[in-house]
């Protein structure tokens, strides 16, 4: 005779099965109805995640670009068929859907089951409805004689986020990115948000929100509705897009009282200093990353003493003012600071009538002026540094930051690998390196280099090395993996590196050849901007003490890729 399990232990069984383990999930459903309702929450919090879980269901054999793409119109189609149901029978009429015998009666309450959205896949998964349901036709010329999906997919979009901001009962994370909208790379998709003002969203959906990403449209239409006044326990905050002081968007991080995690994007023509401010009072704020903005205002940071909470500091592709005032970060006392991201910065001088920026590696001067304010504590290091920065920058970290286990650089030459390699056998407590490139780097430039510095005994890892990771968009990564562990001191225990999907298996048997002690291997796709490198994926390798460690399941993996 057997006794069914309490609901806390069926609820604690399936919070450690992530949403993304679809198999297991849906092995779930056939138990019984209580295993049911409990996976089918899951399945239902992030549906419109397609891409994560088509990578997910392949994590051992991935899927090439285009036929990604493939899978994910499918899948958005048969998801906004799922929804159809809820809409009101005026709005089905509207853009005339009937509904057939299968799907007229839903057995869930889908809508009131999303947890996390984000407009991007909304608008995504519209557009592969209506062109399903309104094939586009061409003419000779090969233009777009009548395409009613490209008109009809932004309704679609609007009336599905109307359904989801009514029915459901609350939201743990919103993304209402305006800036980057089309992240599947979709030509025909174009820019498109909701007009919160035809429709007033439940406030109770917000009033849990821990994650917001957001940009000014949007924020002011919420703030105007007084809906954004419920959502005052936001953790994790992205604002971005903001060309305009707007007191609203102070008033909305001061009420936040949870607020850990502030991202600040594309702060170009505001002043940060209308934002700062209102910093004073998140006394859990413990990450802070400045992108796209200006390193005068990021300096300003040291008027206030939210900086002697700050853990994580990620100051990523700012700008500096070359014709502008003289900035320090002099008064910034980062007494807690573990992680320091100083990492492509573009310096900006007035030419004649227009504004001229070439890009660059962070002022040394105020890098190390960071680095003794956050000597004793830093543990992780991500520079972006030129050849002739190396030297200079290194003796400071090792003189002040002792602590400091990662270390990552972003390089512009083949030339600086070697010598930063060299650079760090002093810096013995360093046990994760990453090498990154702003550049795609050839193999002839890799080798060309290698030769003249071989002689110099200037190419091995050093011996402190456990985890290896080489973030470079080599054109092919196995000449270069080769070198690197042909002459390499260190017992690695992680290996990660990027290339091209048909390069995977041969940069396995370099692996091999270097040890034999292979255990889990894990693939996942890498995303460029780059569009001769579209099916670009992360090889991670982990390395076993011994061979007869390797797990049966590892061994398998390995088996299968070698």
């Amino acid at each position: 005779m057997t006794f069914p399990l309490p609901d806390e232990c069926i609820t604690n069984i399936l919070d450690h099965i992530h949403y993304h383990d679809l198999s297991t999930l849906h092995c779930a459903l056939l138990i019984n109805r209580r295993w049911c309702t409990e996976a089918t929450s899951l399945l239902w919090r992030q549906p419109f995640n397609v891409l994560g879980r088509i990578d997910s269901d392949h994590a051992i054999n991935l899927v090439p670009t285009q036929r990604r793409r493939l899978l994910c119109g499918y899948r958005y189609v048969k998801l906004v068929d799922s929804y159809l149901p809820f809409l009101s029978e005026k709005t089905r009429s509207a853009f005339g859907i009937r509904l057939n015998q299968t799907n007229r009666s839903p057995t869930f309450d889908y809508p009131k089951l999303l947890r996390e959205l984000d407009l991007s896949d909304l608008q995504t998964a519209a557009h592969y409805w209506c062109e399903a349901h309104h094939p586009i036709s061409e003419t000779k010329d090969g233009h777009n004689n009548n395409d009613p999906g490209k008109t009809e997919y932004r309704s679609l979009a609007d009336e599905l986020c109307k359904l989801f901001l009514d029915r459901c009962e609350r939201f743990d994370f919103l993304c209402f990115n305006e800036k980057e909208p089309n992240k599947y790379q979709l030509p025909q998709l174009q820019e498109w948000y909701p007009n919160l003002y035809r429709f007033t969203p439940s406030p109770k959906c917000v009033t849990r929100l821990n994650g917001l990403v957001i940009g000014p449209t949007l924020l002011e239409q919420l703030y105007s509705t007084g809906i954004l006044k419920h959502s005052t326990n936001v953790e994790c905050l992205r604002i971005e897009g903001f060309c305009k002081p707007a007191d609203y968007l102070q008033s909305f991080i001061e009420s936040q009282r949870k607020l850990r995690k502030l991202t600040i994007d594309g702060f170009w023509v505001t002043k940060l200093q209308t934002v700062l401010p209102a910093l004073n009072s998140q006394h859990s704020l413990t990450y802070i990353e400045f992108y796209r903005c200006w390193l005068n205002d990021i300096a300003l940071l040291g008027n206030y003493s939210i900086c002697q909470n700050i853990e994580t500091l990620r100051i990523i592709s700012c700008r500096r003012n070359l014709n502008g005032q003289y900035f320090s970060f002099a008064n910034c006392h980062f007494s807690r600071l573990k992680r320091l991201d100083f990492i492509g910065i573009k310096y900006d001088y007035r030419a004649h009538t227009s504004w001229v920026g070439t890009w660059g590696s962070p002022p040394i001067e105020e890098l190390s002026i960071l680095l003794r304010r956050a000597a004793g504590t830093l543990q992780e290091v991500n520079l972006g540094l030129w050849i002739t920065d190396i030297e200079s920058v290194l003796p400071t970290l090792m003189k002040y930051c002792m602590n400091v286990t990662r270390f990552s650089a972003t390089l512009t030459r083949a030339e600086d690998i070697l010598i930063l390699l060299h650079s760090l056998r002093g810096f013995t407590q360093v046990t994760e390196l990453s090498i990154s490139s702003l550049n795609v780097l050839s193999t002839q430039d890799v080798l060309s280099v290698y030769s003249s510095y071989r002689a110099k005994n200037m190419i091995s890892v050093p011996s402190h090395i456990r985890k290896l990771s080489i973030d470079t968009e080599w054109t092919s990564i196995r000449e270069p993996l080769r070198w690197l562990l042909k002459h390499c001191e260190a017992k690695l225990n992680v290996i990660s590196w990027i290339c091209m999907m048909g390069d995977v298996k041969q940069s396995l048997k370099i692996i091999k050849d270097y040890s034999m002690r292979i255990g889990r291997i894990v693939q996942k796709p890498h995303v460029t901007g780059n569009p001769a490198f579209p099916d670009l994926v992360r090889v991670e390798v982990k390395l076993c003490e011994e061979e007869k460690n390797v797990g049966k399941e590892e061994t398998v993996l390995a088996r299968h890729f070698l």
